[in-house]
């Protein structure tokens, strides 16, 4: 059975009972590291909180370099230096120019080749004068068999062809994905732009068109079905789960072809038109081992333009929108101020307006009432699956995220992760100090950890009874 730090594939890996683990700091052979919530050895700055210290790092941000270790004497941050940046990105640009060298020198091998299997032989010249063989009927038998293998072998058509799933499909960019197992920061994941990746099949099929089948189980319960058009092409399937197991089958001509393949795991990254800034809160571990379901709650910004006129759902996308993710309520984070007269929600279903606080405004009685209509309705199994959003998707609805993970007891460090994933839209949250008003603000709180204090209170002060408590958790939570 794998135990404690064990290097796989150059990448520190730690193990407890055989399980990737969340140890937090830890000194091997006077080498310090510090492992993350999926098991993971980080590189780069890493804020250590007080509840992953160990007693062997006090609480701060720390620079762990390309072996993953941190001087023991260390007690400062180091920064890149202008000669280190200038460094990464040229090799990032060589890496960038030397695979589209490669792509084209494919491209061209693959013409060449397509070029010479498809090419019929030319006719042969006809002379001027034939010399009949004495066995004339052999003849032209064994030459009509030559003539029916050459055209066979030139006119035979490529049969069917599926994708093969060998590896996990990644269903965000690979700089995101990096940020996600701890091997870059968090400020030079979002340098790369929009992390959200769909999921492409890709196949051939020569002379039918065929119906692609896709479920979460082997049954195939509750599966989709997405057209395929005949010959070879590719579809885009949006809005997967991640780390989730899923099966197909491909219908051609009363034929079935099944296949099965694996999400990789990371940020549930999520697509809906006319918006940006849009994930699951679902697919983090918590301090109990326990996983927080998909689909729950997707958090994002407006979509019916009121105050960012790019954000509108168009009226042709609700339905598809809606057949992925059922949502049957709108927690709308907006004050009704924003609209005169009876507001629709753009998806045309249950929808309320709270006028949320953000940051430190939580500690202010004038929005205690607030905070308790949102906590309540967020305890209400009958509201889910839900939107909830408030304007750009990032102050008060990261405020609410926050404090929901706090009741999930999720680690501290994967809460400020889910508030600085919004940094692909705007990068001054990350290492914002308005949030860090909400945790210094929690410390006069009974409890050791930030999630008790949260609990402590979201009971005493906003007055969340134990069982909405347990009624958030069991929403969220596997069991």
């Amino acid at each position: 059975m794998k135990d404690g730090l064990i290097f796989e594939n150059d990448s520190p890996v730690y193990y407890r009972d055989g399980k990737p683990y969340h140890a937090g700091a830890i000194n091997v052979d006077d080498a310090i590291y510090y492992i993350n919530s999926q098991g993971y050895a980080v590189k780069g700055y890493h804020t250590v909180h007080p509840e992953t210290c160990n007693n062997i790092l006090k609480p701060g941000t720390y620079f762990f370099g390309d072996d993953y270790r941190l001087d023991i004497d260390a007690s400062e941050p180091r920064k890149k230096t202008k000669e280190e940046n200038k460094a990464q990105n040229k090799k990032r640009l060589i890496s960038l120019v030397a695979c589209l060298v490669l792509l084209i020198a494919i491209i061209l091998v693959v013409g060449e080749l397509m070029q010479h299997a498809y090419t019929p032989p030319l006719p042969s010249e006809t002379p001027d004068s034939t010399v009949i063989p004495e066995n004339t009927a052999e003849s032209e038998s064994v030459a009509a068999t030559e003539s029916i293998a050459e055209t066979e072998s030139v006119t035979e058509p490529v049969g069917i062809v599926l994708p093969d799933f060998s590896e996990e499909i990644l269903l965000c960019s690979e700089e995101s994905k990096k940020e996600y197992d701890g091997q870059i920061t968090m400020r030079e994941a979002v340098q790369s732009g929009n992390p959200y990746r769909p999921f492409l099949f890709d196949y051939h099929l020569p002379d039918s068109s065929g119906i692609l089948r896709l479920s979460e189980y082997p049954e195939m319960t509750d599966a989709r079905a997405y057209d395929l058009p005949a010959v070879s092409s590719s579809i885009s399937i949006d809005n997967l789960k991640t780390d989730t197991a899923y099966y197909y089958e491909v219908l051609v001509d009363e034929e079935t072809y099944t296949g099965s393949f694996r999400t990789a795991p990371s940020t549930r990254f999520v697509s809906i038109p006319g918006s940006e800034n849009v994930r699951d809160i679902g697919g983090y571990v918590n301090k109990d081992g326990k996983k927080v379901k998909q689909g729950i709650l997707i958090r994002g910004t407006e979509l019916d333009g009121l105050i960012n006129a790019s954000y509108v759902l168009p009226h042709e996308e609700v339905d598809t929108v809606l057949d992925t993710f059922a949502f049957v309520y709108d927690l709308d984070l907006r004050g009704s101020y924003i609209y005169d007269g009876v507001y629709t929600s753009p998806f045309h279903i249950s929808h309320q307006f709270y006028d949320a606080p953000s940051y430190a405004q939580i500690f202010q009685y004038a929005h205690w009432g607030t905070l308790h209509r949102i906590f309540t309705d967020l305890a209400d199994p009958a509201k889910y699956p839900m939107y909830l959003h408030c304007t750009w998707g990032q102050d008060r609805t990261g405020t609410v995220i926050f404090l929901l993970q706090g009741i999930l007891n999720m680690y501290e460090e994967d809460m400020i992760r889910e508030y600085e994933l919004s940094g692909y839209k705007n990068s001054t949250l990350i290492g914002n100090p308005e949030l860090e008003l909400i945790i210094s603000g929690l410390e006069p709180y009974a409890g050791e950890t930030l999630n008790e204090k949260i609990i402590s209170y979201l009971t005493f002060t906003i007055g969340i009874t134990d069982s909405q408590i347990a009624s958030i958790r069991s929403i969220f939570l596997e069991e």
